[in-house]
């Protein structure tokens, strides 16, 4: 907000403020006291503001979870709009993986991510095979993880062929934004499968029923598998 500090002079005193224009950061967090007031002196453009209020997420925020793209309603709210690029990491199925490995596998995207905010990259995770369509069109049929992106207005996508680390995605995404990664084109947008949303534990393997279960055999049938 702003303030007329020639008309509001009590305010003006109360936070400290003896020359024009002046800029007071307000840290994250509640409540709110002049004496946590912190006096702006970086830089005036807007992308040394935008710079500067990141950063002050960082130390004070929570920063904002990386959606699972678990329906179309997810990937329109998330991914679709002019001039945004969709990162899509597909992560191992939790079956293939645990709770654990794949907590790490999101951390490591949310940390690259931080790298990009301000940018038009924007950032969403599925589970791998839980999306047939999308992965067909990606090319992401070789393992997972895997990190691809896709520009929507454009039917534009490029895939990461190195391995998943931190260096390696922003890496790619570095290049994205300065042009310097090739693209392919798609006819259209994939058709995203609505599926559960992860509920943070460990996969449950399903147990197979027993041949015996399946025929409804008992133990003391004698003749199973033996001489009529």
């Amino acid at each position: 907000g702003s303030v007329d500090a020639t008309t509001q002079e009590k305010t003006a005193g109360q936070y400290g403020v003896k020359g024009f224009p002046t800029i007071k950061i307000f840290p994250g967090g509640a409540p709110k006291t002049p004496d946590m007031v912190i006096n702006y002196e970086q830089g005036r453009t807007k992308s040394d503001f935008i710079k500067y209020a990141l950063a002050e997420v960082d130390r004070t925020g929570v920063p904002k979870e990386i959606p699972q793209l678990t329906s179309m309603d997810v990937f329109d709210e998330t991914c679709k709009g002019k001039n945004r690029i969709c990162v899509m990491a597909g992560l191992p199925h939790i079956l293939d993986s645990s709770a654990e490995k794949r907590n790490k596998f999101k951390e490591t995207l949310s940390t690259a991510a931080k790298e990009f905010r301000g940018t038009p990259l924007v950032f969403t995770w599925f589970e791998g095979s839980s999306q047939p369509a999308l992965e067909e069109a990606l090319g992401l049929t070789f393992g997972f993880p895997a990190v691809a992106v896709l520009a929507s207005d454009r039917l534009a996508y490029s895939r990461m062929t190195n391995s998943f680390s931190e260096k390696n995605v922003v890496s790619f995404l570095h290049r994205i934004i300065m042009g310097r990664q090739g693209t392919s084109l798609i006819a259209e947008l994939p058709k995203i499968a609505t599926v559960e949303a992860w509920d943070g534990l460990d996969g449950t393997p399903i147990e197979e029923e027993s041949l015996a279960d399946i025929m409804g055999w008992d133990d003391d049938d004698e003749n199973v598998g033996g001489e009529l």
